[in-house]
């Protein structure tokens, strides 16, 4: 295969601290994250209130099952790393290889799953349930998803990444070629550029839209949409500016020559931490925002509001469908 692919050098750190922090995602991270996400995920099913409204339900679940996928690929970057410390090279490239490959689509699928359930949610308040037609919208979305499994093969191409250079004999990362950053590039504007904006643009017309079009009675639902839709746009914000440090190593270690402990302790702050926002934000918003959710997971039931919050202008279905589900946020 070429390149580098001599015994591990722990400069850094000793072949056991590699594996210490290798270990604890994968067996106590990765389990964490990937329960809370099925716990989500079959509250979502089982709510009746989300049934009222297929669209906003089959993209929740998209999300959290975007999110999943990032579980796993997280997990199989770790284990590459894992099996790179204990020797075993060329497995542990392969994996790596994999891990990216997931990784790159967990991450353009809840940017753009995001930004379409921001647009449901911008119809269903203006024009109305009726005009979200659910069959259009689910061969929408598979269309995504496999334009998301095909836009990630170059990780697996030799002329667009790079993956036999082991850092420190410890770490496998994807290091860039001239058609990796225009691949790279490409794709963040595509998916992740424009979906933050789309969801910003959007967003902020829905919450003007409502403040324009309610009573000071409408004033509950109001601040339920406004505080979904404002925690949408800052998990938003929150991943723009973590997903910039997925960059830092690559640029650092292939042009800037940064120190090596500095890109491992980067490396490892996006394992930890840049990694996990898109994976366990969405289900503890879904949680703490949709109380049907919180009273699936505790079992536990709440009275009915009886009072329905009227709009003054735009007494459409989307209107009587938010109102005799005001609970749902």
């Amino acid at each position: 295969t070429g390149g580098n692919l001599s015994a591990p050098a722990f400069s850094v750190l000793s072949a056991e601290d590699y594996l210490t922090l290798d270990l604890v995602c994968l067996l106590i991270v990765n389990p964490a994250e990937v329960f809370l996400t099925v716990l989500v995920f079959t509250a979502v099913v089982r709510s009746k209130v989300f049934k009222a409204s297929i669209p906003q339900r089959n993209i929740h679940l998209c999300i959290l099952l975007s999110g999943l996928l990032m579980s796993i690929a997280s997990g199989t970057l770790t284990l590459s790393w894992i099996l790179v410390v204990k020797g075993k090279i060329e497995v542990g490239i392969a994996f790596c290889k994999v891990g990216y490959y997931f990784i790159h689509i967990g991450f353009s699928m809840g940017n753009v799953l995001l930004a379409t359930l921001a647009v449901i949610i911008h119809i269903i308040i203006t024009k109305g349930v009726h005009k979200v037609k659910v069959l259009h919208l689910n061969i929408a979305m598979l269309v995504l998803w496999m334009v998301a499994f095909v836009v990630p093969i170059p990780y697996f191409i030799s002329n667009f990444y790079k993956f036999y250079e082991i850092f420190d004999g410890a770490i496998c990362f994807a290091q860039f070629h001239t058609l990796g950053y225009i691949h790279s590039i490409g794709s963040a504007i595509a998916t992740d550029t424009t979906s933050r904006i789309v969801s910003l643009v959007v967003i902020i017309a829905t919450a003007v839209h409502v403040k324009r079009n309610t009573y000071t009675d409408g004033e509950v639902l109001l601040k339920a949409v406004v505080k979904f839709t404002g925690l949408l746009l800052l998990q938003n914000l929150v991943g723009l500016t973590l997903s910039t440090f997925a960059y830092i190593p690559i640029i650092g270690y292939a042009h800037i020559r940064l120190p090596s402990q500095v890109i491992v302790a980067l490396l490892y702050l996006n394992l930890y931490f840049s990694l996990r926002v898109p994976i366990i934000v969405p289900p503890l918003l879904m949680i703490a925002v949709y109380k049907p959710i919180m009273k699936t997971i505790c079992f536990c039931t709440t009275p009915a509001n009886p009072k329905s919050k009227r709009f003054s202008k735009n007494t459409s279905s989307s209107i009587a469908w938010f109102s005799e589900n005001s609970e749902i946020l």
